[in-house]
């Protein structure tokens, strides 16, 4: 049975050694032998680096805003401003730039004159398609005007092609507010004349709770409660035409209009009681109704006549604001609902600003 067994491990290890051996005398194949002799030759090799959609101009930053994906979720140019390096817009949708600077907008090169609200109401028109891009001059220089502390340039896109061009842009939030935009834009262009119209219609709804309790220092407990619900809407048209006169002369016509309301409602309690809440100090109810409105009418021309290396150009803006406002103060007695106290007030403003500007151009500001 041993002799049995060592010749079977005597067989294994015959075969184990013949497969190594076969394979160590194979003779390896040479790569080298298979290579191609052929060779290619690179004719050319082209680098192409990402557009840069921020760079330095003379100092201020400009920053491309049609086609940049940083702008896919921005759902107009304010929002977009709120991603602009140097500009700031705070909750109330201010805008400034070095610090708190508020800066003057230019519109393709060209100072515009905006109430506050109207100049947000334009900026939430405008979607990050229809602007090419915007410049930020936290210094400006002696060419402008030194009421200018700061500037932000927007370049509207320009549509080339002769005839109709229009769109349609709609957002709608839901939050804290529910509010909802809507855009048109329309352009026909001829060989001598580009037309342009720029409608809006924003409306919404807010609402604000506060809920607090505290006790007093006298060991009274105080309650407060207050709502407030505001309603508002805003209106704007804009009409535009480009006239282009000649080689040497241009002129362009601008009107536009902007009409805000804001109806407000806020009510509130006071509840005042001794620290087991049984026996009432006082029990008051307000109400507060606001009604206010604003209407904006606006008027820009501009003259532009160019000779060679000589260029002259004329800016005029004119714009009247009319602000109203309705308020009501009403207290009562809870318990009882009888009249503590009431007043009212009626608020008119209106205002008119006027600017006209001589623009002459030097040869190596054309250059540039």
């Amino acid at each position: 049975m041993i002799i049995k067994l060592w010749l079977l491990l005597l067989l294994l290890f015959l075969s184990f050694f013949g497969k190594a051996q076969q394979v160590t005398t194979s003779k390896p194949t040479d790569s080298l032998k298979h290579t191609n002799d052929k060779t290619t030759d690179i004719s050319e090799v082209i680098i192409q680096s990402p557009t840069r959609n921020i760079k330095l101009n003379d100092g201020n930053l400009t920053m491309a805003v049609s086609g940049n994906k940083d702008f896919k979720t921005s759902a107009n140019l304010l929002e977009v401003l709120r991603k602009t390096p140097g500009v700031i817009v705070d909750q109330e949708d201010g805008i400034f730039v070095g610090g708190r600077i508020t800066p003057a907008v230019f519109i393709d090169g060209k100072a515009v004159v905006l109430s506050t609200q109207e100049l947000q109401a334009y900026l939430r028109s405008l979607s990050p398609e229809m602007v090419e891009s915007i410049e930020v001059n936290t210094n400006p220089s002696s060419k402008y005007d030194a009421e200018f502390k700061g500037i932000i340039d927007i370049k509207l896109k320009k549509n080339s092609n002769l005839g109709w061009r229009g769109n349609y842009n709609v957002n709608i939030y839901v939050n804290r507010f529910n509010y909802r935009e809507n855009t048109v834009n329309l352009s026909y262009n001829t060989e001598k004349v580009a037309y342009n119209l720029l409608m809006g219609y924003n409306d919404g709804i807010s609402t604000y709770r506060y809920n607090a309790l505290q006790k007093l220092a006298n060991t009274n407990i105080l309650r407060t409660n207050t709502y407030q619900k505001d309603k508002g809407s805003v209106y704007s048209i804009q009409a535009g035409a480009d006239f282009r006169l000649n080689a040497k002369n241009k002129f362009g016509l601008y009107l536009r209009s902007n009409f805000r309301t804001n109806d407000r409602m806020r009510t509130g309690t006071l509840y005042t009681a001794d620290k087991s809440e049984t026996q009432v100090v006082f029990n008051t109810g307000s109400e507060n109704p606001i009604d206010y409105s604003q209407n904006n009418y606006g008027l820009a021309t501009d003259y532009t006549f160019q000779n060679k290396d000589f260029k002259i150009g004329f800016l005029g803006n004119y714009l009247s604001v009319k602000n109203k406002q309705q308020d009501e103060f009403i207290n009562r007695d809870k318990p009882s609902s009888g009249l503590i106290s009431y007043w009212k007030s009626d608020l008119l403003i209106k205002s008119i600003f006027i600017r006209a500007r001589l623009m002459p151009h030097k040869k190596s500001e054309m250059q540039k």
